[in-house]
């Protein structure tokens, strides 16, 4: 489910419009609002696969151990801030406009 926050879904400042479930939405919840109105929504879901995003969303944002990197990756991680250091950078606009291309080919 997601908030899109433009002038056809905003509800004065208080509310929002969650454009899929057609339901408004208090964006100044509480936290324990919020965990309350989450664990109702998952319960109410058919969708095992939303479930099942969700639990590694969670599971990723409270695991505190540290991610190891291996060679190959610690290899391109190294490459890319040389690239970057020597200024071969594009801007998010031509990232974006040469991602479009890319697409359209295919």
């Amino acid at each position: 489910m997601i908030l899109y926050p433009n002038s056809t879904q905003y509800y004065g400042k208080k509310y929002c419009l969650c454009r899929k479930a057609n339901t408004l939405i208090n964006p100044t919840m509480s936290t324990a609002e919020l965990k309350i109105d989450l664990i109702s929504r998952i319960a109410n879901t058919e969708e095992p696969r939303i479930i099942e995003e969700l639990r590694k969303l969670l599971d990723f944002e409270l695991d505190n151990e540290t991610y190891k990197l291996n060679p190959q990756q610690l290899q391109r991680v190294s490459e890319a801030k040389a690239e970057f250091l020597a200024g071969n950078v594009v801007s998010e606009q031509q990232a974006d406009e040469e991602i479009d291309e890319w697409i359209n080919e295919k």
